[in-house]
Parts: C-alpha cells; structure tokens; sequence
C-alpha cells in the first residue's frame, strides 16, 4: 500500500507542482480534508479539474477546527482508520493539503498515527508550493537574500526584504 501525501500548493489550479498533478490524475483515491461536514474542501477546489469521477473516488475526512484534544484525537484515527481501508481496496491514493504537506498541514495529524499502526505503509510526500512563497512572488519582491535572510519561529513580524518594500 502506498499513500502520497500531496501539498496542493496556495489555493491557485495553476500553482500546483507537476510531480502533485501526474499523481492526481493517476491514483484511484482521492482524500480530502473538511474542516465540518457540509463545508467544502479548499485543496478539492483547486484539484477537481484533475480528478476523473468515472474512474476515481474522492473520500472526505473530517479534521475539525476545534481544541479540544481528545475529540480531534478520535476524529484523526477515524480519518486514518479510513485511509488504510481505503488502501487496501486499491492499493494507492493520494491525501490533499492546501500549502506544503510538511507545513502547519492536516496530514501531520494522521500522519503520526498511520507511521505507528502501519509501518508498513509507504508514504511519499510531495512538496506543495507555501503561501508565503506565493505573497512573495505576487508582490514582485525576495522572501529572502544575502542582506536580509528569511526568519523562522514566531517573530510576529515580516522578513525585512517584505517590510522594508511598501
């Protein structure tokens, strides 16, 4: 069983990495993440236009914008316990997440718990483009350079190149 964990990238069709959408267009299942039932799936937006219905399925998994750790405990198990069912009837599919799959994603969550109920399922993860990769390039300016280097951890304020240009 494989599992490909794919960033979908900032919520644009046309930002989505080739390597995501030749997956897309292949795998026979689809899972999508919803925050509440009756929503709609941000990354399943930006990713419809490469699903085929007549020959692929689309399984939405409930990940709840919620704090309280124990019932989103139980919703991530029901969401893994799914995606291994789901596997074992077609062998491979595809988790979608809107940024990078490695960043602030909802795959982290089920991520956790598949890696130690299945250590034998191989997962692959497909980099997606970061919204603030995206901010950066719509507004014409490096997130980043020799003069002034990106900042990470919670500084609360803006790399200088993207402050200092107004």
């Amino acid at each position: 069983m494989k599992l490909y964990a794919i960033g979908v990238g900032p919520g644009a069709p046309d930002l989505i990495t080739l390597r995501a959408a030749e997956i897309l267009k292949r795998v026979p299942v689809v899972f999508s993440p919803l925050s509440a039932m009756g929503t709609t799936s941000r990354a399943l937006e930006v990713v419809r236009g490469l699903i085929d219905p007549s020959r692929q399925q689309i399984v939405e998994l409930m990940f709840p914008m919620q704090k309280e750790q124990d019932e989103l405990e139980g919703e991530w198990e029901d969401a893994a316990t799914e995606i291994v069912d789901q596997l074992r009837r077609h062998g491979e599919g595809a988790f979608i997440t809107i940024g990078d799959v490695s960043l602030y994603s909802t795959f982290i969550y089920v991520q956790r718990i598949l890696e130690v109920q299945h250590p034998d399922l191989i997962v692959e993860m497909v980099p997606g483009i970061p919204s603030f990769s995206a901010m950066t390039a719509l507004m014409g300016m490096p997130y980043g350079s020799r003069s002034c280097p990106p900042r990470s951890g919670p500084s609360g304020s803006p790399p200088c190149c993207v402050s200092s240009r107004r």
